[in-house]
């Protein structure tokens, strides 16, 4: 989705296109996102993780390339949809199946090294940006974009396995289980069974009937609207940055090529990010870590509309504000994935997610329709700092209905 705000200057010039109408096709993307997560989760809790994850990444990946021969605006927000739906289906279930392996001790340090993957990609179509655009146009960023995770679908069908506890919980498949165990351990020092009457969450859950609207019930109700809220906020500011910071920049007075580097910078730190705060959630707790580092985003946000001279003070206040914005992103999700139960897990980190992205949308919107009004480019940073301290309000309003 990140690729829209690389390609944005170039088809404002190509298309005589204005901020509104740019707003709108960055938000249909973010749109398939959340129609994606939604029902990617009831899908995976139905009929498998591995296969949702499969044939969601042939799907964008296809409709990535597909956006490359758009004739005009509105055919390429219909394919950006149509992308989103791929990409909203796959990320909440790679989280449910990471936790559903990783050990408990480890838990969140392995889900968000897996969520890296997302900012060090959204970097990586910076630096491709860089390069590409002014030798191919902006086509040549949608096709690099859309075949990769294609040549990723090899490594995805025979490398990457069925989750587990989903298939005890379903009680089939006895052997695939049993071979998937024997390619962790090499130790025959457990039993595959299928009993319904144990209610172990690491077997079964005796195979209850349940629908999405679960999660809204208690003991979950909540803690699920807090978690809503502060991944909403969240994937609001996430999505503003990556859809508007590259044309931020340029508009601020650098140049397009200034601006992709800009916008790589932000998700390196994601990336970092990522990689740090999942050992500091471990080691501190996940509630301290995330709301400090909502905290300090929003410094660097207000920063950010002070000091402005330079590239190099730019970069390094993107750079940070990047880091804490997408790290504590992830921390929502694997909070998530470790707070609900097998039987409900994919459906309510899945439905979180959806929820999240209608943040994102509106992110993606508001900025163009504020930007039209012909505000300062670099004032946009005040309007960011207020959902920030916001999501910081849900991470303290969570941990309190959790300890309660």
């Amino acid at each position: 989705m990140t690729i829209m705000g690389f390609v944005a200057p170039s088809l404002m010039d190509e298309w005589e296109i204005g901020h509104d109408v740019l707003g709108v096709a960055m938000s249909s993307g973010l749109l398939g996102l959340a129609c994606g997560a939604l029902v990617g989760g009831t899908i995976a809790d139905q009929f498998g993780r591995k296969n949702v994850i499969f044939c969601a990444v042939l799907l964008f990946g296809v409709l990535s390339i597909a956006s490359a021969w758009s004739p005009d605006i509105e055919t390429l927000i219909i394919l950006r949809f149509l992308t989103g739906l791929g990409l909203g289906a796959a990320q909440p279930n790679v989280a449910t199946l990471i936790a559903e392996y990783a050990p408990v001790k480890y838990k969140s340090t392995l889900i968000c090294i897996i969520y890296c993957g997302i900012t060090l990609g959204s970097a990586l179509v910076g630096f491709i940006a860089k390069e590409v655009i002014p030798a191919f146009g902006w086509e040549g960023v949608f096709i690099v974009g859309g075949i990769l995770p294609i040549i990723s679908l090899i490594l995805i069908a025979i490398y990457l396995p069925e989750s587990i506890l989903y298939l005890l919980a379903k009680q089939k498949n006895a052997n695939y289980v049993d071979k998937v165990m024997k390619r962790i351990t090499t130790a025959n020092d457990y039993t595959i069974e299928f009993n319904p009457a144990r209610s172990d969450d690491t077997v079964a859950h005796q195979q209850a009937k349940f629908t999405p609207i679960e999660i809204l019930k208690q003991p979950y109700l909540l803690c699920t609207l807090s978690l809503w809220l502060g991944l909403f906020m969240n994937l609001m500011c996430v999505n503003f940055l990556s859809n508007w910071m590259p044309l931020l920049i340029r508009e601020s007075g650098f140049t397009l090529t200034d601006a992709a580097l800009i916008g790589a910078i932000a998700q390196v730190g994601g990336t970092l990010g990522n990689i740090f705060i999942g050992v500091v959630m471990d080691r501190w707790g996940y509630h301290k870590t995330m709301f400090l580092g909502m905290a300090s985003a929003v410094v660097f946000s207000l920063l950010l509309t002070q000091y402005h001279s330079t590239l190099m003070i730019i970069g390094i206040l993107a750079f940070f504000l990047g880091t804490v914005v997408n790290s504590v992103n992830t921390g929502w999700t694997s909070l998530s994935a470790i707070y609900y139960p097998t039987k409900i897990r994919a459906t309510g980190t899945s439905t979180m997610t959806a929820i999240g992205r209608t943040g994102a949308i509106l992110g993606a919107f508001i900025g163009g329709l504020i930007l039209a009004t012909g505000i300062q480019a670099i004032n946009m940073f005040y309007f960011l700092a207020l959902p920030l301290f916001i999501c910081a309000i849900a991470v303290l309003l969570n941990k309190k209905l959790i300890t309660q």
